[in-house]
């Protein structure tokens, strides 16, 4: 799974904001055929005096952190690539707003992850593609 957490400062996105945001995010991850129900992006609105940036409270600032578990970069030019991608997301929707902002990717073990208490199917499997199809996790006794 992604999960996107984007912490950041009241007003930064007005909820058509978030949602295109949400959308974009998740494009980027089904474009190479992960589930969409996979994708999880949350935003979490820090209203001083809970959210500091070198010591101070910004005024516009949105820290992201994205966790991996579903897949993993498999060589520098696959995370080039995909970094490149968040860039081209995160870039013309935050640099207008004439803000500051940061992300950094969290890559955990796929064993450790479950859905609905079920083990995810590895990637490319007949399982997996079944989820796909279904939009949902579902066990290999339900197919």
């Amino acid at each position: 799974m992604p999960l996107w957490v984007i912490a950041h400062t009241p007003t930064t996105f007005s909820n058509e904001e978030k949602q295109e945001l949400a959308k974009a995010i998740t494009t980027l991850y089904t474009k190479v055929q992960i589930p969409v129900f996979y994708v999880n992006v949350q935003f979490l609105e820090l209203a001083p005096p809970n959210v500091y940036v070198g010591g101070d409270i910004p005024d516009k600032y949105a820290g992201i952190t994205i966790h991996h578990i579903a897949r993993a970069f498999d060589s520098d030019a696959a995370k080039k690539k995909f970094l490149d991608k968040v860039d081209s997301i995160l870039t013309p929707r935050l640099k207008p707003k004439n803000m500051n902002w940061e992300y950094f990717i969290q890559q955990a073990p796929g064993d450790t992850w479950r859905m609905n208490g079920i083990v995810p199917p590895p990637t490319g499997s007949e399982l997996e593609k079944e989820w796909l199809r279904r939009n949902k996790p579902v066990g290999e006794g339900n197919l």
